[in-house]
């Protein structure tokens, strides 16, 4: 495994030679060189994470499968693609190479945000838990995305594990599939316009309202219906905006 100096330094090489503009030849040829030097010890860094990220995976099928008897498993598994990893270490310039917690992830999905903390608590007794992030009560503002997310290490790797409802995970899935449709637009990253913002934060509380059973606010129920008429432009390929 390369040490975290080796990895931080990479991840430097990587912003340094994105940020670098326009270089005489003789430098563009030495900083061509230590990119192609970065880039190979960050595949190795990042395929480091296939083992580790397998067993948790497997460990959490286990655990959901305990806490969801008679219903279907849906656990997912991926390693980051490094050009999402570059993307990510441009878009948070502050961020060390060695510590970022979601180059392996997995994804489990079950029936209710009860099911979520149950088994949040029962992780929590048995993996070694460095940070844990609580979308569902407080959702991203750019997207209203919602879920539990817990970092933990494994073998000296830091792996993010999701906990999601299925509408939760419906809704990230239509904010991935928008992202994907729209070039330009990054609800994830919020670089999006703030009516599209209000839009998809006020779907998501309307959702989460319906899987817990209680009623929608009149007023937001009304103002999702305006703007779903305003953000129409937004939702076919190729446009921004009616």
């Amino acid at each position: 495994m390369p040490s975290k100096r080796k990895v931080n330094a990479a991840g430097e090489a990587i912003r340094a030679y994105l940020e670098g503009g326009e270089l005489p030849d003789d430098r563009r040829v030495v900083e061509e060189a230590t990119l192609i030097q970065a880039v190979e010890l960050i595949r190795e860094f990042r395929s480091e994470h296939a083992t580790p990220l397998q067993r948790v995976a497997a460990n959490l099928r286990y655990y959901v499968d305990k806490h969801t008897i008679g219903r279907p498993i849906v656990v997912g598994q991926r390693l980051k693609r490094l050009v999402t990893i570059v993307d990510k270490l441009q878009r948070e310039p502050r961020m060390e190479l060695a510590r970022m917690h979601d180059i392996g992830g997995c994804r489990a999905v079950v029936g209710s945000e009860e099911e979520i903390r149950a088994m949040a608590a029962h992780l929590r007794r048995r993996w070694e838990i460095i940070r844990e992030y609580d979308y569902m009560e407080n959702p991203k503002p750019d997207s209203g995305y919602r879920a539990y997310h817990l970092v933990i290490l494994k073998n000296r790797h830091r792996l993010e594990v999701q906990l999601r409802t299925n509408a939760q995970h419906r809704w990230a899935e239509l904010i991935e599939s928008v992202n994907r449709r729209t070039p330009g637009l990054d609800l994830k990253g919020g670089a999006a316009p703030p009516e599209l913002v209000e839009y998809y934060r006020l779907g998501s509380a309307l959702l989460a309202a319906e899987e817990r059973g209680e009623p929608a606010a009149p007023a937001v129920v009304n103002r999702f219906r305006h703007l779903h008429e305003e953000v129409a432009g937004y939702h076919q390929p190729g446009k921004h905006g009616t």
